[in-house]
């Protein structure tokens, strides 16, 4: 169908959507509306993705950087996905804002409270922590959404496979103000 190559698929809303499928030019392609193109720094494309090839994240140091893409910021609702396969279970997916209180934005992977591998989301002085271990070395769909209307962590929703999570293992509940600072990282 047309929508699948022509980025309108991608245009109702979307801030970014990069597919780590390929690199153009040592960047990922944001497939969004927007030029949020994200420079790879030691990711591999190989061809063991979920649908197709997929990039391969150290879990040390490689990352990729939407430069200038500052994020979704303020209490404005957000919902992060992505596919992940890893055994890490205390790993970033994406993160950005100001290190300070109420004013970062990281979902990652977890050990610190709650259920070891869990997703979780962080603003500084406050997180949710999902119930499900996601890092099992498995391809697994994971999305965090920060509802309209939401203005604290404990508002959080985590998606795993398609569906809610029935709940969460830890929260320490904050209000959310992210911060414009840093470029979003992924990985």
């Amino acid at each position: 169908p047309t929508y699948s190559v022509d980025g309108s698929t991608w245009s109702n809303g979307f801030a970014a959507t990069w597919h780590f499928a390929s690199e153009v030019a040592g960047s990922f392609v944001d497939s969004s509306p927007t030029p949020y193109h994200a420079v790879a720094n030691g990711p591999v494309i190989d061809n063991l993705g979920k649908i197709g090839a997929a990039a391969s994240f150290d879990g040390t140091d490689d990352f990729a950087k939407p430069t200038g893409y500052k994020g979704i910021t303020g209490t404005n609702p957000r919902t992060m996905s992505a596919w992940i396969k890893t055994p890490k279970q205390n790993a970033a997916i994406m993160s950005w804002g100001n290190n300070a209180a109420g004013q970062k934005w990281i979902f990652r992977t977890q050990t610190d409270n709650g259920t070891n591998g869990a997703l979780r989301v962080e603003v500084n002085g406050g997180y949710r922590v999902g119930n499900q271990n996601v890092a099992n070395n498995s391809w697994r769909h994971v999305a965090a959404v920060f509802p309209d209307g939401a203005t604290n962590i404990n508002q959080m929703l985590f998606y795993v496979d398609g569906e809610i999570s029935g709940g969460y293992s830890a929260v320490n509940a904050k209000e959310i103000d992210t911060l414009e600072d840093d470029d979003v990282l992924i990985g």
